[in-house]
């Protein structure tokens, strides 16, 4: 497929118009929430839909945008580019943070001189450049060799955990997501359900066959690629057909649904797995009518950017900040997951504020004066 043709493909799917991706503020920030929360005692009732449908809701979100902005650059260079720069500078903050608080820096290195070379080429690689994080979910050290592993727990020592961001694993799948968006989002709407549909198929030919266990619940990218098409094509079905089912009386209905969904979801009496695909079909048909409802919101547009230094940052907080500085561990009461909450939410305004605007500049700069071709 040549460039032009590729350009002029993506185009025709980039019906709305744009000016910032980082909308659906409060729904993203909830859902980054949910994450903290599913990494300490949390009180049950304010983890919201956990972490393994935050990141599953996460990537719908995703898919969504990447279908929305990618007919915006004028070549695949020019959007991998542009992807991985929105990615990069946060994470790096975050992840040498990390090293240095975490880590305890020394002490990593001679963790990762105990391992085989192989494993550590991988290991410091992943960590730089974030690739492939999560495909150390699935790699382990058995005998002194580097192996693939059904669980990443049989590993002396887990790989896992010499992640500068153990949270990191997704962003590898947002970048695998990313590398292969050119070359589906160009397919029709019958292909991308085809794809969504084996996708499907080995999500459950997975649970069917006894890996209905983490790592293979969401951190497997064929199964988990189901939900950044479903995304993109809920993208594509709204923007064809939002001059006749967008009204703002509708679209305030549907985000309020999504909202007690988010919020009520552990106190709704049904069983997780029903529960949980219950919410996907509320929240991935929402998806356009919250960002057209949005949209001219600057304040919903800065809660959406603080959703993902909240993600990157928020182990600084509950794994240094409390139980190291105030030597104090959240529990699972009302007052200790709020606190914990919104010290994670404030770190990670100083690092929006610090980091996120300033790399966004350099981001928009960069793209604008060398390869977006219009705006």
């Amino acid at each position: 497929m040549s460039a032009g043709h590729w350009l002029a493909t993506m185009r025709k799917y980039c019906t709305l118009k744009i000016s910032n991706c980082s909308r659906m503020g409060l729904i993203r920030v909830l859902l980054a929430l949910a994450v903290v929360g599913s990494h300490f005692s949390a009180m049950k009732n304010m983890r919201f839909v956990g972490g393994e449908v935050a990141v599953e809701a996460f990537f719908t979100i995703s898919g969504f945008y990447m279908a929305m902005v990618i007919g915006k650059y004028d070549s695949l260079r020019s959007f991998w580019k542009s992807r991985y720069l929105r990615l990069y500078p946060t994470y790096f903050v975050c992840a040498v943070l990390s090293f240095f608080l975490l880590k305890e820096g020394i002490v990593y290195f001679y963790q990762i001189s105990a391992v085989p070379v192989a494993a550590a080429i991988v290991l410091l690689f992943t960590n730089i450049t974030i690739f492939f994080q999560d495909v150390v979910m699935f790699l382990a050290v058995q005998n002194g060799h580097l192996v693939f592993t059904s669980n990443f727990s049989q590993s002396s020592p887990p790989l896992y955990s010499l992640l500068f961001l153990a949270q990191g694993w997704s962003l590898g799948s947002e970048l695998t997501f990313y590398f292969l968006a050119p070359f589906l989002l160009v397919r029709s709407d019958r292909w991308l359900w085809i794809l969504v549909g084996f996708s499907l198929l080995t999500k459950l030919i997975l649970a069917v066959a006894g890996l209905n266990y983490d790592p293979w619940t969401y951190r497997f990218f064929p199964s988990e690629l189901a939900f950044f098409l479903l995304g993109s094509l809920s993208y594509r079905i709204y923007s064809a057909h939002r001059v006749r089912v967008f009204t703002i009386r509708g679209a305030w209905c549907i985000y309020t649904l999504v909202l007690l969904a988010i919020c009520l979801f552990q106190a709704v009496p049904i069983t997780y797995p029903i529960k949980r695909y219950v919410f996907y079909v509320i929240f991935i048909p929402s998806l356009g009518f919250i960002f057209d409802l949005f949209k001219q919101s600057k304040l919903d547009t800065q809660m959406g950017m603080l959703s993902y230094p909240l993600y990157c940052s928020h182990p600084l907080v509950l794994s240094y900040f409390f139980p190291i500085v105030l030597g104090w561990h959240p529990g699972g009461t009302f007052f200790s997951t709020w606190a914990a909450y919104g010290a994670s939410i404030s770190l990670a305004l100083v690092v929006y504020w610090l980091v996120e605007v300033p790399a966004e500049r350099f981001r928009h700069g960069y793209i604008r004066k060398r390869e977006i071709t219009r705006d």
